[in-house]
């Protein structure tokens, strides 16, 4: 069976445009989660995690969710604060 053509015109090259006209000041990080079980019986498990900074491959292990924010705010600048018109 060949495959389904939507034949709606796209928006997409509109919607890249937008995208690539900020990509200057913009920051990209991914963030893993997991939950760990503990060693010690009976122990409640630990929820952990790692933040990935791609544009230079920083990163930090965490167990707070805080942390993800203050890793985040060390790439802030007030360039991105701008007000866009």
């Amino acid at each position: 069976m060949p495959a389904r053509v939507n034949s709606r015109k796209s928006d997409t090259p509109k919607r890249l445009t937008k995208v690539t006209r900020f990509e200057h000041n913009t920051q990209v990080f991914i963030v893993r989660t997991w939950i760990e079980r503990r060693e010690i019986e009976n122990a409640p498990t630990e929820r952990r995690g790692i933040i990935v900074h791609l544009g230079d491959g920083a990163h930090r292990y965490f167990t707070r969710l805080d942390d993800i924010s203050a890793f985040i705010r060390q790439y802030e600048s007030t360039d991105t604060h701008r007000k866009i018109a």
